[in-house]
């Protein structure tokens, strides 16, 4: 199938998503979020996906009776839901310019309390960034050779922000499962001099390496002198989360609540009802409920095509739920009838 058959498959399908909404917004109590969607092991499926209140608190121990899943319209019987995931891949991408030398002991203390809050499953590799790219510790469990790098960091040299996050994007394409970076820094990607830009990729070739990669950006912030609209669409491109750290001392409180939001992600697993390799859109929609309070989010990925295996692609679609076929369930109390 052509890329302008699938593209047109594609927006025929928004087109249709935006006919019709079915449900009122001020329904919703919950966010949910689908944070990606893997279909690299086709017919098996797995969505990402976190469920918050309206002020951002993660709800855990949540199970299958919270949740509803369908596939084009299909509602779904039987579902897997694991929480808590296991075996991520995390790059700590952290700024050692010479900007960041008298708080080199904040960051050094915040990174050690973010691996301190790792799963034993997971792995983790401490990256750092000045005039160049260094990787201090590859992926490794290992929290005492972690905490080591961590502390070996000195502060020196310009930003070499974007090449550094290009290079951590690369070692999160090479692991399965799922995948994260954490950012940190406190300028923009320039020498030491000041003069820009200092690295060869482009903020626009990062973002489309992440989203091919599917890895989130998680990016922490501090200071004055980083463009905030850069660090925020490095975060909200890849469906990552931005935080700006007002003072050195915030450092360890948001570098503790990122690695705890690791810990409140579900992943939903299902069979296709359609399990024919026809390089289709398949509309996924999830559905949280904890007692009367609501949450609803959807995404489209494509099957793969006869004799080729799956990549992980998805299309985030925006939360107008479509008037499906599964409308009088229960469990579905959002839909509405024509």
């Amino acid at each position: 199938m052509s890329k302008k058959i699938i593209l047109l498959t594609i927006l025929v399908f928004l087109t249709v998503l935006t006919i019709n909404p079915a449900f009122a917004r001020e329904d919703l109590k919950l966010d949910l979020n689908i944070k990606s969607l893997d279909a690299s092991k086709f017919p098996v499926i797995q969505a990402y996906v976190t469920v918050t209140d309206r002020d951002g608190a993660y709800y855990r121990n949540l199970t299958e009776s919270n949740f509803a899943v369908a596939e084009n319209r299909f509602k779904l019987d039987s579902f897997v839901v694991e929480s808590s995931l296991k075996n991520m891949h995390i790059v700590l991408c952290l700024d050692n310019s010479a900007s960041m030398k008298k708080d080199m002991a904040e960051l050094q203390r915040a990174a050690f309390t973010f691996i301190k809050g790792l799963d034993p499953t997971d792995k983790c590799s401490i990256l750092t960034f000045n005039n160049k790219t260094s990787v201090l510790q590859d992926f490794t469990n290992d929290k005492y050779a972690l905490s080591n790098a961590v502390f070996q960091m000195r502060a020196r040299g310009g930003t070499l922000l974007y090449d550094s996050l290009f290079t951590a994007i690369n070692k999160c394409a090479i692991v399965e499962g799922k995948k994260a970076i954490v950012l940190f820094t406190d300028g923009k990607d320039e020498s030491y001099s000041g003069s820009k830009p200092f690295s060869r990729h482009t903020l626009e070739e990062v973002l489309a390496h992440a989203k091919q990669v599917e890895v989130p950006i998680y990016v922490v912030g501090i200071g004055k002198d980083f463009n905030e609209n850069i660090l925020s669409a490095l975060a909200n491109e890849t469906e990552g989360t931005y935080y700006y750290a007002p003072s050195p001392y915030e450092l360890s409180r948001l570098f503790k609540q990122i690695v705890q939001s690791f810990k409140t992600y579900y992943k939903i697993i299902f069979a296709t009802p359609c399990q024919t390799k026809d390089q289709t859109a398949r509309l996924v929609e999830v559905e949280a409920t904890i007692g009367d309070m609501l949450g609803h989010n959807q995404v489209l990925y494509l099957a793969p095509a006869s004799g080729r295996a799956a990549n992980q692609s998805y299309v985030p679609i925006k939360d107008d739920c479509v008037d499906c076929d599964f409308r009088e369930d229960a469990k579905f109390k959002h839909l509405r009838s024509r």
